[in-house]
């Protein structure tokens, strides 16, 4: 009766035992599984802490990259555009001479047709006429001298030999005047009919040319003048596009540092106009 009580004692804690075996196992699978869990969560929490900064200053470090580049691209466009300026007003300047050149030449080639209409050609005319009438003249009194020889020995008893030379060398001389003529007949009708009209021709078209080259002229300078702004608008255009993005960066846009030594070259470029105008003023003077 005694020893019935310690088996039963003995089998209710093997019984227990086996009771509580598979909870602590299933307690262990659970700690074990959330382990992980526990180290999964951490990390993603920890890893944007430590990447945004970095982010950020690559970030900020392309930006002033980015600005200084566009602050040099601003300067370099200034230079140009002053460079720019410089060729367009030297362009302007040419084109303007050689407006002035087509003018001089085209009134040059109309006071020159004038004269040679007015004057020249007339004159020359004139005298190639007045050398004709002169030798025709010449001829006239050569015939009429030999005549009045040929009367005046035919009247007198002189020796044939001294009325021989005598009337010879008259006629040879009439034989010349003859010559003489006829060569002032065609010198008179070469210049009649081809030396003043080629001549005239050949003012007419020079004249026609100059008035051409002088309307080419002012087209280039009109043409000239309006490439000349276009180039302007282009490049004011590109350096204000170069301040709105600086300005877009969070930059400020530097002043242009060389305007006073632009406000000073009107200064001195003053003088040379102010000496032409005296000289032009000398040269009209005595005109």
């Amino acid at each position: 009766m005694g020893a019935a009580p310690n088996l039963n004692a003995r089998t209710m804690r093997n019984y227990t035992a086996w009771l509580f075996l598979p909870l602590l196992t299933s307690c262990f699978a659970l700690s074990s599984t959330e382990a992980p869990k526990e180290v999964t969560t951490v990390e993603p929490v920890s890893a944007p802490a430590q990447v945004e900064p970095a982010v950020d200053a690559e970030a900020a470090a392309k930006k002033k990259k980015e600005l200084t580049g566009k602050l040099r691209d601003l300067e370099w466009a200034r230079m140009e555009l002053k460079i720019e300026r410089q060729k367009l007003t030297a362009a302007a300047r040419k084109a303007q001479d050689e407006v002035e050149e087509a003018e001089h030449a085209f009134k040059k080639a109309a006071a020159e047709l004038d004269h040679y209409t007015q004057v020249e050609q007339p004159l020359e005319l004139a005298r190639a006429q007045l050398g004709l009438d002169r030798a025709e003249w010449a001829m006239e009194e050569d015939r009429q001298e030999l005549e009045e020889l040929r009367k005046l020995y035919a009247d007198n008893q002189v020796e044939s030999t001294t009325k021989e030379l005598v009337i010879q060398r008259s006629e040879k001389k009439l034989a010349f005047a003859k010559l003489s003529v006829e060569h002032e007949q065609t010198e008179f009708n070469a210049k009649k009919n081809f030396e003043l009209p080629t001549k005239l021709k050949s003012l007419e078209r020079a004249k026609v040319e100059a008035e051409k080259s002088l309307r080419d002229a002012r087209a280039d300078k009109t043409r000239v003048a309006d490439e000349n702004e276009l180039e302007l608008r282009k490049s004011e255009a590109k350096l204000d596009d170069l301040e709105q993005e600086i300005k877009e960066l969070g930059g400020t846009v530097p002043a242009e540092p060389k305007k006073e030594n632009a406000d000073k070259k009107p200064s001195t470029d003053k003088k040379p106009s102010t000496d032409k105008k005296t000289e032009k003023s000398k040269e009209g003077a005595p005109k």
